[in-house]
């Protein structure tokens, strides 16, 4: 298997490479959901640490670390990693939080080209469809799967997803070797299933320079395992209000053994 391809041509095939191939080991997964270069959600932290440091020949990658009120020791959310090509791309992966066994939710991909090197936004459309198939939003070039993989049609609530979309997209921070640890999952929602709860999605957002619809610079792919996201942010939430309660049975448990002052 040939571990490396070519990242300078601008042709429609080096787009489809970049977009389909990875050029380090596979990782063992069973359901066939979506990927990003091999990687797809429910990775465990371990795999995903191995595909970012073959992906990146060597390039440092970098973990966000959080202090959780859960846990005793910190808690990896976030690695990164940049491949110094032409063009030059950017892999960043979330985790989800304890209690529940920390894997991956949510994968994150940038390509970027040099000014003067853009490729036609045609050509990268052609290269997303031939991965995923026909756009499910051609507005938002949103792609949606359940569980297993099967596209299906999001319906109303899209714009809820597209807005974690943005909060993922603006929360990886400038230098990679240090991610901001960060993770979406922290904020805790409203716990009623709806659209973004039962997918999974991936989305495309195409940039060009000004006034060049018909070109591209920087292609930045986003894919989340919704579904997972949200069962991890309400076994988070139980186990905060867990903690807290025993927090507060400690601390009353304490007093009781204080001794009543004289009067």
């Amino acid at each position: 298997m040939r571990r490396s391809f070519s990242l300078s041509r601008t042709t429609g095939l080096a787009l489809a490479a970049i977009l389909l191939a990875f050029p380090g080991a596979a990782v063992p997964q069973t359901a066939q959901t979506p990927d990003v270069l091999g990687l797809r959600a429910g990775a465990s932290a371990q795999e995903a640490y191995n595909l970012l440091k073959a992906w990146g020949k060597g390039s440092k990658v970098g973990v966000g670390m959080l202090h959780l009120p859960i846990s005793q020791k910190p808690v990896a959310v976030i690695m990164s990693t940049q491949l110094q090509s032409n063009p030059v791309e950017t892999m960043t992966v979330w985790l989800t939080l304890p209690p529940d066994k920390q894997v991956v939710w949510a994968i994150r991909h940038e390509v970027k080209y040099d000014p003067g090197k853009e490729i036609l936004t045609s050509t990268a459309l052609q290269a997303l469809q031939q991965k995923y198939g026909p756009e499910m939003d051609p507005r938002s070039h949103s792609w949606f799967f359940d569980e297993q993989g099967q596209r299906v049609a999001a319906g109303p609530g899209q714009g809820d997803c597209d807005q974690r979309d943005m909060t993922i997209a603006s929360n990886v921070g400038p230098d990679l070797t240090a991610p901001l640890p960060y993770s979406p999952l922290m904020s805790i929602g409203d716990p009623r299933q709806d659209i973004c709860t039962r997918i999974i999605k991936v989305n495309a957002k195409l940039q060009g320079p000004p006034l060049q619809g018909q070109l591209t610079q920087v292609i930045t792919i986003i894919l989340q395992d919704m579904a997972l996201g949200h069962r991890n942010q309400l076994a988070y939430k139980a186990a905060l209000e867990n903690a807290g309660a025993a927090q507060q049975q400690d601390q009353l448990n304490r007093a009781g053994q204080q001794k009543a002052p004289t009067f």
